[in-house]
């Protein structure tokens, strides 16, 4: 699979290249008021951001998250998923209007960018090892948000307005795919001075469809092939930092070959 970049990534791309000073600073308030008002100005949130901030994808050592009746879930799906409309954005999201995805949320205690389509007794009633799962899975001591995404068109390269702390904290499990090869990519994107590295696709592996990408310093999209189906699953929540660094340190040496790493320092992508 290929991604080819298209005129208005192309446009924004140059808008960024030619004042990428908005996107410094924007970057830079973003993880300055997530690390206080989340984090709380913890040291070992600094600590975990020198360990692991040059990590941009990590395959996450955990159980492989399965579907045990792919016809009964994808007809649950087809009954219940949505095309939302975003009301909100900012920055580096600013679209507004009917999605590029359809989706179905099961949590959502935090933003609220899209028009919510929440059914969550629905799944924990028709899947409850699944909803089990998206709860013992992830290094967090709460979930604020579990929301079921597939695509419809391509789905351009972006950041989302989510985490800015840099460490790899935007959780996402590739719940269900058609697609013959990785659809789903990531590329580097320091913003001093601006540049977009080389996309790299997903990898696909045989023990885990759990991932975490750093959304500070990475762009991310998705190509789309209309004959296949794809679920993605994004997973946000309040991180534990001791489970985290656990997690991290184990899933970084299990796929060491599968990490994505930045030869960039943390000065490239905002105001120290």
């Amino acid at each position: 699979m290929k991604y080819i970049p298209s005129e208005n990534a192309l446009t924004a791309r140059e808008q960024h290249y030619n004042d990428s000073s908005k996107l410094l600073n924007h970057l830079s308030s973003q993880r300055k008021f997530q690390l206080d008002h989340f984090l709380k100005n913890n040291p070992k949130a600094f600590e975990i951001e020198q360990k692991y901030g040059k990590y941009l994808l990590v395959p996450l050592a955990v159980p492989l998250f399965e579907i045990p009746d792919k016809d009964h879930f994808m007809t649950w799906w087809e009954a219940h998923a949505i095309r939302p409309t975003k009301q909100k954005g900012d920055y580096v999201a600013s679209d507004l209007g009917i999605s590029p995805f359809e989706s179905v949320d099961l949590l959502q205690e935090i933003g609220d960018d899209w028009n919510l389509n929440l059914q969550t007794e629905s799944f924990k009633k028709e899947f409850p090892k699944l909803w089990q799962q998206f709860n013992d899975s992830f290094p967090c001591d709460k979930l604020y948000s579990i929301n079921l995404w597939s695509s419809v068109q391509p789905f351009t390269e972006h950041r989302d307005s989510a985490e800015m702390v840099d460490f790899p904290a935007s959780f996402r499990v590739k719940l269900y795919d058609e697609n013959p090869e990785e659809t789903l990519f990531v590329f580097d994107n320091p913003s001093n001075p601006y540049t977009c590295e080389e996309p790299t696709f997903l990898p696909r592996l045989p023990s885990t469809n759990t991932y975490v990408w750093n959304n500070l310093r990475t762009m991310h999209g998705s190509v789309y092939d209309q004959k296949y189906k794809k679920i993605l699953a994004v997973v946000a929540g309040q991180v534990n930092l001791d489970r985290y660094d656990e997690l991290l340190s184990r899933s970084t040496a299990i796929y060491k070959d599968n990490c994505l790493i930045s030869k960039h320092s943390l000065e490239n992508y905002v105001n120290i």
